[in-house]
């Protein structure tokens, strides 16, 4: 389980593509910390550490998971959110993040404002009813507050100190992003189907 508090930004170093996988190797700070077997947050994807190197981590990612994540994207010398799993003593400090990512989004438009910038993050119709306005949702790892919703869209404020500690500042227009929803929205929403 993570919170999507963001504890260091890794570099991709290089990428072994192997049958039915790519082995992702992650220069990270985090990496004397961390075990083999750990689990790992990589843009909000819950992966296992496979290999430990000085400052380089190896993180496993199988096909059904590059196919539906943007890791399958990434590129050498790229930046990566992380966040190791926490501890039963930990803070809590966002919300309650597994790393099963339930889609992919696309920011539409950035705008910068004087203290924040605003993120307009469109979502797949389908899953248009896990958006809560002031509820919680993960984006690329980082836990934010949806601060408006417009039909499929997700709207969401990031301050500088957010923006400058993750991957986010280097973030563009129609970039892919990956999303999980709050984890108690979608237990009420499959509770009500059921209903």
């Amino acid at each position: 389980m993570f919170t999507g508090i963001i504890k260091d930004k890794g570099r991709l170093e290089r990428v072994e593509r192997r049958a039915g996988k790519h082995i992702l190797f992650i220069a990270t700070s985090l990496s004397r910390n961390l075990a083999l077997g750990d689990s790992l947050s990589v843009n909000g994807c819950c992966l296992t550490v496979s290999a430990r190197r000085d400052s380089c981590l190896a993180v496993e990612a199988t096909l059904p998971t590059l196919s539906s994540t943007t890791l399958n994207f990434l590129r050498t010398g790229e930046e990566v959110n992380l966040e190791p799993a926490v501890r039963i003593n930990d803070f809590l400090g966002g919300h309650v993040v597994l790393g099963h990512v339930d889609a992919v989004g696309t920011i539409k438009t950035i705008q910068k404002k004087k203290d924040f910038s605003v993120f307009a993050i469109e979502l797949p119709r389908q899953f248009a009813h896990y958006l809560i306005e002031k509820g919680s949702i993960c984006v690329d790892g980082v836990s934010l507050t949806l601060y408006h919703i417009q039909g499929n869209t997700g709207i969401v404020n990031v301050i500088p100190f957010t923006l400058e500690s993750t991957t986010f500042k280097d973030k563009r227009s129609s970039d892919k992003v990956n999303i999980e929803f709050d984890y108690l929205v979608k237990i009420v929403a499959g509770l009500m189907r059921k209903l």
